[in-house]
């Protein structure tokens, strides 16, 4: 920059490896999840999104909710394999190399005819014109199937996701009954995504 040197912005069109998307903005991620457990209603069948800050919900996961939980992600089905009250399906399919996620058509065809009380989803960026979107596009597919299937739809996005672009897009922003943020996020883009009329918590 003129006269010295600022940090570069990320770049989203560059997907991060697992462990640094892991150990980013994690307190803001453990607040979010914290906050999304709480939507979660006894005796019902959740979706959890292959995403760090959905993973980050299986702390906050309690004995007595008695859930059934499906999940595309190996790291997700790991931790609730452990959980008392919880039967953890984790769908077949392909594995992203380095990343645990399960796609493809083997975990299209294990969905089909699932009901889902509420999913809880990841992106790797957001905006009101783009909606939300992916940098794998082998991903899109499945979610817009376990959107379908559900009764209700909510985002957990880190502020740093918002207002920044991805290779595609999988909803509209306005498709989500609920965006989970961090109260990181700044007052202008908070008021801008209420403008919009689009549901958005800060936490």
């Amino acid at each position: 920059v003129r006269g010295g040197i600022s940090k570069a912005p990320y770049d989203r069109r560059v997907e991060l490896p697992y462990h640094v998307k892991r150990s980013s903005n994690v307190e803001e991620k453990k607040r979010i999840a914290r906050e999304a457990a709480e939507n979660i209603h006894p005796n019902s069948t959740i979706w959890m999104d292959s995403s760090t800050t959905v993973y980050e919900m299986a702390k906050y996961l309690r004995p007595d909710m008695n859930l059934k939980v499906l999940t595309n992600d190996l790291m997700i089905g790991a931790e609730l394999a452990v959980l008392p009250g919880v039967e953890a399906h984790v769908i077949g399919g392909m594995i992203r190399q380095g990343y645990f996620t399960l796609v493809g058509l083997f975990a299209l065809s294990n969905l089909k005819g699932v009901q889902i009380d509420t999913a809880f989803f990841g992106s790797d960026a957001l905006s009101i014109k783009g909606g939300c979107m992916l940098l794998n596009s082998d991903e899109i597919a499945l979610k817009q199937q376990v959107m379908a299937a559900s009764a209700e739809c909510l985002l957990l996005a880190d502020h740093t996701k918002f207002n920044t672009t991805a290779f595609m897009s999988f909803c509209r922003a306005e498709d989500i009954d609920q965006i989970i943020t961090g109260k990181e996020l700044a007052d202008s883009l908070y008021d801008e995504y209420l403008a919009a009329d689009i549901n958005l918590l800060r936490v």
